[in-house]
């Protein structure tokens, strides 16, 4: 028969012994744990590689979408106007009559901004006012529109001419040879 005292469990065990008395004998919780470990490493590596992936892939979709609603767009608008309204910067008559043509063909929700340009790099409208008859630099996705290339990018606003829009961040600009 046991005495009473004649075995006790003391409160100092090391981290290993305290496993061991928790879990069972070493070999059985020796490898699940870093497996564990490794699996639940893993799975975040591929959940940030997947987010990532998937980021870029909803980029490269909306930014197709995009390009296909513009082409839509840009007939629609050259069907309503003639060469005289894309010459030179509109009058106020002009402007109303433009405005209202894009208006109609162009503006959604989703579209924050309009600029029709000249080849010289001047906007012959804007639903800006202020910014028709403003000339900016010719570059980049722009120069590439003239050129007959339909483009796209997403924007942080920095050039002068988008500045109305740097309230919203950044923006799909697409440009869209008329």
């Amino acid at each position: 028969m046991r005495q009473t005292g004649e075995r006790s469990l003391g409160l100092r065990l090391t981290p290993i012994r305290a496993l061991e008395y928790v879990l069972g004998p070493r070999p059985a919780w020796h490898f699940t744990i870093p497996s564990l470990l490794l699996v639940i490493l893993g799975g975040a590596v591929a959940a940030f590689f997947l987010t990532r992936y998937s980021a870029a892939s909803l980029e490269e979709s909306s930014i197709d979408e995009a390009k296909r609603d513009a082409v839509w767009y840009a007939e629609m608008v050259a069907m309503d106007l003639d060469a005289t309204h894309l010459a030179v910067p509109a009058d106020d008559t002009e402007y109303a009559a433009l405005d209202q043509v894009v208006r109609q063909h162009v503006s959604r929700p989703s579209t924050v901004a309009i600029k029709v340009w000249s080849p010289q790099g001047q906007i012959i409208y804007s639903d800006e006012r202020e910014l028709v008859g403003q000339a900016f630099p010719i570059d980049g996705e722009l120069a590439e529109a003239f050129a007959g290339e339909q483009e796209a990018e997403v924007s942080s606003l920095e050039k002068e001419e988008n500045q109305f829009e740097r309230e919203h961040g950044r923006l799909l600009e697409m440009y869209t040879p008329l």
